[in-house]
């Protein structure tokens, strides 16, 4: 199933982008998608453990990012979650 509660986080932290969601029990992996462009999916960014979460590091502080997930199980994917804005403090 989708991932529940996918939220990224507005420029809460120097450190990065946090991203949070709540996986289902069966999700193996989740793959992180994120654009610089309003609406769009953009590229697969990296894929992690369905737990926990994920910090972007890589985000440029003070650059608005466009955030979605997609989960994936020994069946395959489902669609793609709804986009989300988040970004890193500027120091």
């Amino acid at each position: 199933t989708v991932p529940a509660t996918f939220t990224a986080s507005d420029a809460t932290t120097a450190a990065g982008v946090q991203l949070s969601w709540a996986a289902s029990r069966n999700t193996e992996s989740i793959l992180v998608y994120r654009s610089q462009y309003p609406g769009e999916r953009g590229a697969a960014l990296v894929e992690v453990n369905p737990q926990g979460g994920y910090l972007d590091l890589s985000a440029v502080p003070g650059v608005q990012y466009y955030y979605s997930i997609q989960a994936f199980n020994r069946f395959g994917s489902n669609q793609p979650t709804a986009i989300d804005a988040g970004a890193r403090i500027r120091l």
